[in-house]
């Protein structure tokens, strides 16, 4: 058996939040630990990346002094 409301009275408007976070909502016991792997991984990787670019320039640097010191020199 359906109530229904009564019609006299105020009207309220229900807003539905299907998205709600409780207070239980958020990051597990585990999540930090996982959080703390990726970051150890991404900066050992951004590190890698950042040397491979030093030895790369630094080659660079090496060859162009050399070749400029072997060219010979045009008076």
């Amino acid at each position: 058996m359906r109530r229904e409301a009564p019609k006299d009275g105020p009207q309220i408007q229900v807003e539905r939040v299907n998205n709600a976070a409780g207070s239980t909502a958020g990051a597990g016991s585990g999540d930090f630990h996982q959080y703390r792997i990726q970051r150890r991984r991404e900066r050992a990787r951004v590190m890698q990346m950042e040397k491979e670019h030093e030895k790369v320039n630094n080659e660079k640097i090496f060859w162009l002094k050399f070749s400029i010191a072997s060219c010979p020199k045009r008076i």
